[in-house]
């Protein structure tokens, strides 16, 4: 008797769903579209934090930058003592960075300066430090670039060496 039961509950679901298709089907593409949305909308919150997390890793937890029109100028390198001797500072640490506009491919090159025997901000460039050997850089005045940089330049016949151009219009090879 019970899967008699059992049938015909099913029966009964079913010719009720036909007997109101297109209700049935609008509420099933409706359910669709939201549960797809709220997916998606959950997919890319995590990925958002998620990025977040892993970039708040890398940084340091204040950066200290002189600003005068909305453009960076440089700070003594004094400063960090100062902000050494702050109660509760326990590392500062200066950094030589910016940026280097090449015309001929329009891009933006950041140039970042490393000290090997200093703590570094970034856990890549504590990896730089590890695996490179500066004594050879500092000897004949080169820089390590990454594979962008080395694709851009190679791309505009830069192989051997760059002539990067100085603020005052003189040249550094």
């Amino acid at each position: 008797m019970r899967n008699k039961i059992n049938i015909y509950l099913i029966e009964y679901a079913i010719n009720s769903l036909l007997r109101q298709k297109f209700k049935n089907i609008f509420i099933l593409i409706v359910f669709t579209f939201l549960t797809a949305l709220l997916c998606s909308i959950f997919f890319i919150s995590n990925s958002i934090k998620y990025e977040l997390n892993s970039t708040l890793k890398s940084l340091p937890q204040i950066t200290v930058q002189k600003l005068k029109a909305g453009r960076h100028y440089d700070i003594d390198t004094s400063a960090v003592d100062e902000i050494l001797n702050i109660a509760g500072v326990q590392d500062a640490v200066a950094r030589v960075w910016g940026y280097y506009y090449f015309e001929n491919a329009e891009v933006n090159f950041s140039v970042i300066g490393i000290d090997e025997f200093e703590n570094q901000y970034k856990e890549s460039l504590n990896k730089v430090v590890k695996e490179f050997d500066f004594s050879k850089a500092q000897e004949s005045s080169s820089m390590i670039i990454g594979t962008g940089v080395k694709k851009v330049l190679d791309e505009n016949y830069y192989k051997e060496y760059f002539n990067f151009i100085k603020p005052d219009g003189t040249f550094k090879k």
